[in-house]
């Protein structure tokens, strides 16, 4: 899927990432979802959370994806300046993601979740 092209990664611990990037207006994934009122759909917040935690830490390989918790704040429109931070544990094997809207007035949390990860087991 992919992914906004001014994408900035700060890694401040191995089990941490925060990515600051534009939704830029004229970019695919807002095309038909919705043609008045543009969103940042929900598959694409989840995909983009995955795919850079699949990037950045060592996920357990063929595992079985369970989302146990996903709630959408505020919409992400175009042009929103966001900051996606990812937190792995894995131990439990559970990434938890927060969308966050940096605006003039501040931090607004937009969208929230967690995802299982747990590996296949196979004989």
């Amino acid at each position: 899927m992919q992914r906004p092209s001014d994408a900035v990664i700060i890694r401040p611990q191995k089990n941490l990432a925060v990515i600051e990037f534009t939704l830029i207006p004229e970019s695919w994934y807002f095309t038909g979802h919705f043609p008045d009122l543009p969103l940042l759909p929900g598959v694409v917040v989840l995909g983009w959370a995955l795919e850079w935690a699949q990037e950045l830490f060592v996920l357990p390989p063929g595992c079985n994806l369970k989302i146990p918790r996903l709630k959408f704040l505020k919409p992400l429109k175009p042009g929103d300046a966001v900051r996606l931070t990812l937190t792995w544990q894995a131990s439990l094997h559970r990434l938890d993601f927060v969308y966050e809207c940096l605006t003039s007035a501040g931090v607004v949390a937009c969208a929230q979740g967690s995802a299982r990860l747990n590996p296949v087991w196979r004989p």
